[in-house]
């Protein structure tokens, strides 16, 4: 091998080497394995609910099964976010009283910024919206969450992640009325820190379709809008332990817009040795115009 290969391969092993080190820090499990199928997934209800004939007001044309994402955390700088909107579509659990729903930090699941409280309405008729405002802070982000309408509980809640990345969460660890559920438990968008390393989101990416939010606070004058692929997502909770549930996933369904997931590890692998190389080239040839 050459001089010039030579340093060629060390600057593309050192940028693969940088993005593995990015991709480690971020999350060790910013993607999950999908998609779940058979008696791993109880399919019929959900597939009601995100159906043109759905009762619960949404047309998203998400497959049930074909559809589901590998996603697992996403990031407050991609696509260039500093605003994103949940609408709570429709919520059936008999633990809807208790469900909150909110973000928690990639890098820490016990720092949790709650979105919806058990209180907040999801229906055919009616959909409680959020707004979610990101602001840079050093390395992380300052979160705030404004409720919209009047239904439910109202207000503003505010916290702070570590870093861009951030996941998503249910927990039903109290009761409506503040009280410990003894049968209670919080679940992430990331499989492996879940009980037993278990499934409890569905994630659906967008198709470049339109999704029909009835009933939906946010932009309620036009429920119908483009389902933007690598910036909408619908998740789909199963709010009680996975092995222990009927693995329906349609508890608690809700839709989010305009926020990318964090990059796949392989598109961060190019990324890191292209700019490594580009480096290279761009010395070389500050060096060629010297001489």
């Amino acid at each position: 091998m050459n001089t010039l290969l030579k340093k060629l391969a060390v600057v593309a092993t050192a940028g693969t080497v940088c993005s593995l080190v990015g991709v480690e820090s971020a999350s060790a499990a910013a993607f999950n394995s999908r998609p779940l199928t058979g008696t791993n997934f109880n399919s019929g209800s959900l597939a009601g609910i995100l159906g043109p004939t759905s009762g619960g007001g949404i047309n998203s044309g998400a497959n049930v099964i074909s559809g589901q994402s590998n996603v697992a955390l996403w990031s407050a700088t991609s696509p260039n976010t500093n605003q994103s909107a949940v609408t709570l579509i429709i919520e059936l659990a008999g633990l809807s009283g208790s469900n909150v729903f909110g973000i928690y930090d990639a890098n820490n699941a016990n720092n949790i910024i709650p979105i919806f409280e058990g209180g907040d309405v999801g229906n055919a008729t009616l959909k409680e919206g959020a707004k979610i405002t990101f602001t840079p802070n050093g390395s992380g982000y300052n979160i705030s969450v404004a409720e919209v309408g009047n239904e439910g509980s109202t207000g503003t809640n505010t916290g702070f992640i570590s870093s861009s990345n951030f996941g998503f969460y249910i927990d039903n660890r109290l009761t409506a009325n503040g009280t410990v559920n003894p049968n209670g438990n919080i679940f992430y968008t990331e499989d492996d820190k879940n009980l037993n390393n278990a499934p409890q989101a569905l994630v659906y990416g967008g198709t470049n379709s339109t999704v029909t939010l009835t009933g939906a606070e946010i932009n309620p004058n036009n429920p119908n809008r483009p389902f933007e692929q690598g910036k909408d997502w619908i998740l789909a909770w199963e709010d009680i332990k996975y092995g222990s549930s009927d693995k329906d996933f349609n508890d608690m369904v809700l839709f989010v817009d305009n926020v990318g997931a964090v990059p796949e590890p392989l598109t961060m692998l190019g990324a890191g040795a292209a700019a490594g190389l580009g480096a290279f080239f761009k010395r070389q040839t500050a060096k060629k115009q010297k001489k």
